[in-house]
C-alpha cells in the first residue's frame, strides 16, 4: 500500500512478505516532488521542475500505487450485523454475514490480501470461485494473504464470507476485518522522460516525481 523508494534505490530482494531496496550509486536525486498516493500532479509543478533540469538530467516518476480494495468498513459492501471495530477502517464482524463489491482492476496476476483476522475462517471469492481462506488471530495492522489468481482488465465482483459462531477453540472470538485488497504481483516499474517532455508526466497518477542526474 506505499510507495515505491526513490529513483536511486534498487530492488534487491523480494519473498512473498518482504522486499528489500538498496541504495545505488545511481542516478542522483537532485529534487523529489512527493504527491499523495497516485495523485495527478500540479502541471505547474512538474513544469517548473523541469525548467531547473541542466543537460544530462531527466525527470522520473513512479506510478501510483493505489490498490483495488473493496472497502468493508462502508456501505453498501459492509453488511448490516458488522459492527464498527476500536481501531480506525476496520469492522467487528458479528454474525454469519458476506461483505461485497465490483472492482474494475487492468489485466494482472494478483495476490489477494485482507486487514485483519480472527477465530473464525474467512473467506475470499472473486467471480464467484473461491481464491482461498484463512483463519488467524491478526492484529488490524496486519494483512492475510488468501490466494492468487489472474484477471482480465474490466469489471470483477469480489467478496469476503464470515462465518458464524461456533463451539470451537478460539471460535468465539469474532476478530477485527479491515479491506479485501488486490496487489499486483508485477513491480511498478519507474517512467522517465526528458525535461522536453514534462507535460506528459501532467496526465498520469503519479506517487512522486523526481529530477535525477545520470
Amino acid at each position: 500500500m506505499a510507495s515505491r523508494p526513490p529513483a536511486n534505490f534498487s530492488l534487491a530482494y523480494r519473498n512473498r512478505f518482504y522486499e528489500l531496496w538498496r541504495r545505488a550509486r545511481g542516478p542522483r536525486v537532485l529534487e523529489h516532488l512527493p504527491l499523495e498516493v497516485a495523485e495527478r500532479p500540479p502541471c505547474d509543478e512538474v513544469r517548473e521542475l523541469a525548467a531547473r533540469a541542466r543537460a544530462g538530467e531527466r525527470l522520473v516518476a513512479t506510478a501510483g500505487s493505489r490498490l483495488p480494495a473493496m472497502d468493508t468498513t462502508r456501505y453498501p459492501a459492509r453488511p448490516a450485523l458488522w459492527q464498527d471495530g476500536p481501531s480506525p477502517d476496520v469492522v467487528i464482524p458479528e454474525g454469519q454475514a458476506r461483505a461485497a463489491a465490483t472492482l474494475t482492476v487492468p489485466a494482472a496476476r494478483y495476490r489477494v490480501w485482507v486487514r485483519g483476522g480472527g477465530g473464525r475462517t474467512v473467506h475470499a471469492y472473486v467471480d464467484g470461485r473461491e481464491v482461498g481462506a484463512r483463519q488467524e488471530v491478526n492484529n488490524p495492522g496486519q494483512w492475510l494473504e488468501l490466494g492468487e489468481l489472474e484477471l482480465a482488465a474490466g469489471r470483477h465482483d469480489v467478496a469476503l464470507f464470515w462465518p458464524g459462531g461456533a463451539l470451537a477453540p478460539g471460535n468465539g472470538y469474532p476478530g477485527e476485518i479491515g479491506r479485501l485488497v488486490l496487489e499486483p504481483e508485477a513491480p511498478r516499474e519507474l517512467v522517465s522522460v526528458p525535461p522536453a517532455r514534462a507535460a506528459e508526466l501532467c496526465e498520469g497518477t503519479w506517487d512522486w516525481i523526481e529530477r535525477v542526474a545520470g
